[in-house]
């Protein structure tokens, strides 16, 4: 059973992390394909911004494959 409050606390604490770049790149990277594969439809929306924070950070061109793939297969609108 996943806690979407804990989930959540978790990418606020990665985006305060990834704001003072704190960060690498492959730390950062690693964290976008964790919240990909471990987000609810609960988390998805906090999930996404976090995404958002984590990539702006980051010092490499592209994001990696399967952020993108998780990001292309949402199946619904982000209301």
């Amino acid at each position: 059973m996943k806690n979407t409050d804990f989930q959540i606390s978790n990418y606020t604490l990665l985006t305060l992390l990834a704001s003072n770049r704190s960060l690498t790149d492959e730390v950062l990277n690693a964290a976008m394909e964790a919240i990909c594969q471990g987000w609810t439809e609960e988390s998805r929306r906090c999930g996404i911004l976090c995404l958002i924070t984590l990539a702006q950070q980051r010092d490499g061109e592209f994001i990696p494959d399967s952020v993108l793939q998780s990001l292309v297969s949402l199946k619904y609108a982000l209301l």
